[in-house]
């Protein structure tokens, strides 16, 4: 298995498991997290081809997100709206600046994005990249 394929399948199972188990009526006791090392698997900022990241994920017919790399940065801008700079957190998942929107990138096979999801106001929204 890959490591963009282990990294989706974190983020994935982050969105979907983590909140179903944090409403579960008998939870687990808090693990110490103090000892544990972070994981090595996922990217550093300075390690990320962002390249691979850019390109239009289409929300509605003909509207949509387009992300795009100037200099070494990463910055998505909908159709109808202003282009904002991307702000990166962990893994593959970046801030919008000045919202409270993230991003979080699904690699394909050949590591390029296929995917993102977009969280924010609580709503996980999956966005298919077209183009």
């Amino acid at each position: 298995m890959s490591l963009f394929t282990r990294l989706a399948f974190v983020v994935i199972c982050a969105v979907v498991v983590v909140p179903v188990s944090a409403h579960a009526q008998n939870p687990a006791p808090a693990k110490d997290t103090a000892a544990q090392k972070p994981d090595s698997a996922a990217p550093a900022a300075d390690t990320i081809d962002k390249s691979l990241l850019t390109g239009f994920y289409e929300i509605a017919d003909g509207r949509g997100l387009t992300i795009t790399l100037d200099k070494d940065q990463l910055y998505g801008a909908p159709s109808s709206g202003e282009k904002r700079k991307l702000i990166y957190q962990s893994g593959l998942a970046f801030a919008v600046e000045g919202t409270k929107m993230t991003l979080t990138f699904i690699p394909g096979p050949d590591g390029r994005a296929t995917d993102l999801v977009m969280q924010q106001n609580g709503q996980t929204r999956m966005v298919k990249k077209t183009r």
